[in-house]
């Protein structure tokens, strides 16, 4: 089942606009209680996180894929998902830029969900 459409009290994003939903990815690995271990990797400051992003010039479009791993660099967490934008204004920077935004939206749901105030992320 997708995550998009599960009871927002049984999922930390279920309530998402659909924005962040596009960017997050349509089908993102989510596994269950995944969010638990990401606020504790959050809380013990052992957390990872990567993004990258690939831009067609000739096309004007980009996408995006981003990571969340625990510090010996198992993949809790993954998504990709298409760069928004008129193709004239894309540059290699925009998808770049929509990884990272995915990644902090993700971390923002998790921090408000389980009430974490303190944390790093590596």
């Amino acid at each position: 089942m997708n995550i998009w459409d599960l009871d927002p009290s049984v999922h930390v994003m279920t309530d998402s606009p659909g924005f962040f939903q596009c960017l997050i990815g349509l089908a993102p690995s989510f596994p269950d209680h995944v969010d638990l271990t990401i606020a504790h990797g959050m809380e013990m400051e052992m957390l990872v996180t990567c993004s990258d992003g690939s831009h067609d010039p000739t096309q004007g479009t980009g996408s995006h894929g981003w990571i969340l791993a625990n510090d010996d660099r198992t993949v809790l967490l993954q998504g990709a998902g298409p760069v928004d934008g008129h193709p004239n204004l894309t540059s290699a920077y925009r998808p770049e830029l929509s990884g990272l935004v995915a990644i902090l939206y993700v971390l923002y749901r998790i921090c408000l969900y389980h009430d974490i105030a303190n944390g790093k992320v590596h």
